[in-house]
C-alpha cells in the first residue's frame, strides 16, 4: 500500500510542476506581447519622425533651388588647387621613374658585382647526398 501512496504523490508533484511550467509560459508570453506592443509603438514614432525629417529636407531643397547661388571667385583657393595639381604631377612622374627603373634590364656593371649568396662558402649539405640505409638487426 505504501507504493500506491508514493505513486499518487509523485503524480501530484508532476501535475503541480506542470502547472508551474504552464504558469511560467503564460507569464513569459504576456511579457513578450508587452515588448512587441512597445516595439510597434516605437517603430510608429520613428516612422513619423523620419517622414517629418524628409519633409524638412524637401522644403529646404525647394528653398535652395529658388535662390541663386554665386560662388565667390577666391583666387587664394584656386592658387592652392593649382599647386596641389602640380605636386601631383611631380609625384606621378617620380613614381613612374621608380617603376621603370625596377623593371628595366640591369646594367652590365651590376652583373660583375658579387652576389650576396656567392660571398659565402656552400655547406656540405647544399647538394643532395645519397645516404646508405642503416643495417637491420
Amino acid at each position: 500500500m505504501k507504493k500506491k501512496k508514493e505513486k499518487t504523490i509523485s503524480h501530484e508533484e508532476k501535475s503541480h510542476s506542470e502547472k508551474n511550467k504552464n504558469d511560467l509560459l503564460i507569464e513569459n508570453f504576456i511579457a513578450l506581447q508587452n515588448v512587441l506592443t512597445m516595439l510597434a509603438t516605437n517603430l510608429d514614432k520613428l516612422n513619423s519622425q523620419t517622414s517629418s525629417l524628409l519633409n524638412l529636407f524637401e522644403s529646404s531643397a525647394k528653398e535652395l533651388a529658388k535662390q541663386e547661388f554665386k560662388m565667390p571667385n577666391n583666387e587664394n583657393v584656386l592658387k592652392k588647387i593649382n599647386e596641389l595639381f602640380e605636386q601631383n604631377k611631380t609625384i606621378a612622374k617620380g613614381m613612374t621613374l621608380l617603376y621603370e627603373s625596377q623593371n628595366s634590364p640591369k646594367n652590365p656593371e651590376s652583373e660583375n658585382e658579387i652576389k650576396p649568396e656567392e660571398q659565402y662558402q656552400k655547406s656540405i649539405f647544399s647538394t643532395p647526398q645519397k645516404f646508405n640505409p642503416l643495417p637491420r638487426r
